[in-house]
């Protein structure tokens, strides 16, 4: 499950509950391991090209409900030999 209820710069310290202080919280984490397999099935896939320069690239998502922008990382592959 996602951890909700992360700490914001307005975070004072007295609330430690962010349903009490939300505007002190600011987000929810998701990382690989927060996540039970969901059963979703896969709606949309795509190959990033060989030789793709590094940074912040965006997956522009179009159909009739809207219109969304994922946000994802190109980084670069490093040969983690040891030592390291």
């Amino acid at each position: 499950m996602p951890m909700r209820g992360v700490r914001s710069s307005t975070w004072t310290g007295r609330h430690m509950d962010w349903k009490t202080a939300p505007e002190e919280y600011a987000a929810i984490t998701f990382h690989a391991d927060y996540l039970s397999d969901c059963k979703w099935e896969t709606t949309i896939a795509m190959r990033v090209p060989v030789g793709v320069p590094s940074g912040v690239y965006g997956l522009m998502i179009d159909n009739q409900l809207g219109t969304d922008t994922i946000l994802f990382y190109i980084l670069p592959v490093f040969d983690l030999q040891p030592p390291f």
